[in-house]
């Protein structure tokens, strides 16, 4: 497995210590790569919202452009995305 040198500020120095201490987890590289598997799907589930909101704003760019519009209010909208 390939190796890495990282640097770490003391307030993640001091909290992967303390990941130590706790036993969770055998040793530092564990730590960071479950932090990096973590960060891994964040970055991905991001990627993923903004791909949704591109799509949708595209279509509504192309409704708008072809003369179709909404008669909801932005509360009507506000109301439905709260409920989810």
């Amino acid at each position: 497995m390939p190796t890495m040198n990282v640097r770490l500020d003391s307030d993640l120095f001091n909290f992967v210590e303390e990941e130590l201490t706790r036993g969770e987890y055998t040793s530092a590289s564990k730590i960071v790569q479950d932090a990096l598997r973590l960060l891994r799907r964040e970055t991905a589930a991001e990627r993923g919202k903004f791909e949704i909101l591109t799509h949708e704003i595209r279509s509504a760019l192309k409704n708008a452009d072809a003369g179709r519009f909404s008669s909801r209010t932005v509360m009507d909208i506000a109301e439905v995305v709260i409920q989810e």
